[in-house]
């Protein structure tokens, strides 16, 4: 839970960059990738993870009045990561306009749960952390190249291993 706007801007701009160069990744014929039959594609996961901040700040707690939520999402792999970083950006801007750390200890009511405005920032960042896991593994199942965002990925542990080896050695540059 949140208790300083600040802490959430920091922790949430920093998740938002990092996720973003995987979506940025992203290519139009990877967004049909999905685990099995029934199961979200990269596009459908993605649609929900860009679009949650717009679904509960319009749609549930009527926070951005005079705003309609899209229902139809990009059709592209580059609009689907322009619609996250924009997202992203709204949410943050309008969290830091509007609300001060006096303010997330307010409750409000969202699908019949009682918690903070701080919990709801908290759970929100957990469930985006949750969705960008799935997309990450449906983007190995894709082959494309996957950047780490709390440590480096396979590729680029290895990159990291190479130069290492390479400055280590007595025929390396370093």
């Amino acid at each position: 839970m949140f208790t300083r706007v600040t802490d959430f801007l920091t922790d949430y701009r920093e998740e938002a960059r990092e996720a973003q160069k995987n979506w940025d990744a992203l290519t139009d014929e990877s967004l049909q990738q999905r685990a099995g039959e029934g199961l979200l594609s990269i596009g459908e996961q993605l649609w929900h993870l860009a679009s949650v901040w717009h679904y509960v700040f319009i749609d549930e707690l009527k926070l951005w009045p005079g705003e309609k939520f899209s229902e139809k999402p990009p059709e592209t792999a580059a609009g689907l990561a322009d619609f996250y970083r924009e997202a992203a950006e709204k949410a943050t801007g309008w969290i830091e306009q509007n609300w001060g750390d006096d303010d997330l200890a307010a409750e409000l009511e969202l699908w019949g749960m009682k918690m903070t405005r701080g919990k709801l920032l908290w759970e929100l960042i957990k469930h985006e952390a949750h969705h960008r896991g799935q997309i990450v593994t449906l983007m190995r199942l894709a082959g494309l190249p996957v950047h780490g965002i709390y440590g480096p990925s396979k590729e680029e542990a290895a990159a990291m291993k190479q130069a290492a080896e390479e400055q280590s050695s007595p025929n390396g540059a370093g």
